[in-house]
């Protein structure tokens, strides 16, 4: 068999480290990007989105949207009874 390279284009990679911050930036960061991890942890663990076979079109980005909306109105339930996935059921 014969390998083939393929020619990627250089990507920089940053870190925190590389950028000029100050404690305070670094932290608010940090912050940041966990938020949105644990967003899309919640949003796969709910909905299970990394199973979901919609991938064309405006549809993945409709259930997207339908996904957060409904994530947001169940974190308004003020009666807390039941996790996010058994309210669904």
């Amino acid at each position: 068999m014969k390998k083939r390279q393929v020619k990627r284009p250089l990507k920089h990679v940053g870190t925190l480290a590389s950028l000029d911050l100050n404690a305070e930036q670094a932290l608010s960061s940090v912050r940041n990007h966990w938020q949105v991890e644990s967003m899309h942890w919640v949003l796969e663990m709910t909905f299970r989105e990394d199973e979901s076979r919609i991938r064309k079109g405006r549809g993945p980005l409709a259930f997207n949207v339908m996904r957060k909306i409904a994530m947001t109105l169940f974190k308004q339930d003020q009666t807390k009874r039941a996790s996010l996935v058994q309210m669904l059921q």
